[in-house]
């Protein structure tokens, strides 16, 4: 998958505007999730059931996903 012309403000899924449906959503964290294993060597789940369930998602655009997986890298 590869979005071209993104930037910390584009919008990945918050319905209107964004640019992943469900599946590529799914996709995206499935291959972030692969990714920083094999990078970091860190197990991280981004998607939990509290995280979907948050008012605030962290898939709202690249800056939010970005700024809650570094969170996620310090807890761990």
């Amino acid at each position: 998958m590869e979005l071209k012309n993104t930037n910390a403000q584009t919008k990945l899924y918050t319905g209107l505007g964004g640019v992943l449906d469900s599946l590529a959503l799914v996709s995206l964290v499935s291959d972030l999730e692969e990714l920083l294993s094999k990078e970091l060597g860190k197990e991280i789940i981004l998607a939990d059931e509290k995280m979907m369930s948050a008012r605030n998602s962290p898939f709202k655009d690249v800056k939010t996903l970005a700024e809650y997986i570094t969170k996620a890298l310090e807890k761990d």
